[in-house]
């Protein structure tokens, strides 16, 4: 069965958010402002080594960018 990487994963959500950014790629503020973002699973598959959603997410907080509103 597949492996997904979290970080990749993350990391390739953010490349194709940046390409539909208005601001330069230098700025941490993105235009259009993103008012709602999801993440949607098609299938689970059981494994001896998952963790729990929480703890998967709890990593990336020290990995995201900030974005301010404007």
């Amino acid at each position: 069965h597949d492996v997904y990487s979290i970080d990749r994963f993350a990391n390739d959500t953010l490349k194709i958010l940046k390409q539909y950014n208005k601001n330069s790629s230098t700025s941490n503020i993105y235009t259009p402002s993103i008012i709602s973002l999801g993440i949607s699973v098609g299938k689970f598959h059981d494994s001896v080594n998952t963790k729990s959603i929480a703890d998967l997410f709890s990593k990336q907080i020290t990995k995201t960018e900030t974005i301010r509103s404007t």
